[in-house]
């Protein structure tokens, strides 16, 4: 039965209860690519994503610890948690190959405008390649207004942390028993394109997030060169 919030797209197929349905989900997107559609049945709100293997994307989803991890910074995950996956419908909204998965999942995220979507430009996992000349194009780009880019990034995080929801946030990790021990400390990951921020709060759940390695995040964050020419990181002070 297709989802009646999918303004009447027609779906590849759709799994009704992802509780019920896991096995299902997971055997019949092996080594598929293409872009998925979650929907609350309680609130009707929906997280539109992508991957090159649906099947392993979908695994992470499946499992609590990792949800947990990054609940504070993914709202997709926290919903799961609090809701449960029976009370998800899942969507495959079509299979296409791995170098159109950025530009598909970006129709339907200007399509459906989810509720549950914090950055609403595709391609914030950075799981995809590009060619060391691309590289350079954007790098060179991004450096050029680095100045402009910079002052008006300082302002936006200027006002990210004074709002009573990021100061709720921050007195939440700072309370945090676990990450105290650990001494892990929040990093702050900013799109130079729109402008969207994300705290993580820790390297190495960036670097998860992100699809790179941890040390890739350390060296962005010493040598302040955006991440790809597109993704400024910054250690949260």
């Amino acid at each position: 039965m297709k989802n009646p919030n999918t303004n009447k797209i027609a779906t590849v197929v759709t799994y009704n209860d992802a509780s019920a349905e896991m096995k299902s989900i997971l055997s019949d997107n092996k080594d598929k690519s293409g872009v998925y559609l979650w929907t609350n049945k309680v609130n009707g709100k929906r997280y539109v994503g992508s991957s090159i293997n649906l099947s392993k994307r979908f695994r992470h989803y499946f499992s609590r610890r990792y949800l947990m991890d990054l609940e504070d910074v993914m709202i997709i995950y926290k919903a799961l948690l609090a809701h449960g996956y029976s009370n998800f419908t899942l969507e495959i909204l079509e299979y296409c190959e791995p170098e159109q998965n950025i530009e598909r999942e970006q129709y339907y995220l200007d399509l459906f405008k989810p509720e549950y979507n914090i950055l609403k430009i595709a391609g914030s996992s950075l799981g995809h390649k590009r060619s060391k000349e691309t590289r350079e194009k954007i790098r060179a780009a991004a450096l050029s207004r680095s100045e402009e880019t910079r002052a008006k990034l300082s302002e936006h995080l200027k006002n990210l942390n004074s709002s009573p929801k990021q100061l709720e946030h921050l007195a939440k990790l700072n309370s945090n028993p676990e990450l105290i021990a650990r001494k892990a400390f929040a990093v702050v990951v900013t799109s130079l394109e729109s402008g969207d921020t994300l705290e993580y709060i820790s390297m190495r759940q960036a670097a998860r997030e992100l699809g790179v390695h941890v040390e890739t995040i350390r060296k962005h964050i010493k040598s302040q060169k955006p991440l790809l020419g597109k993704y400024l990181i910054i250690k949260k002070s």
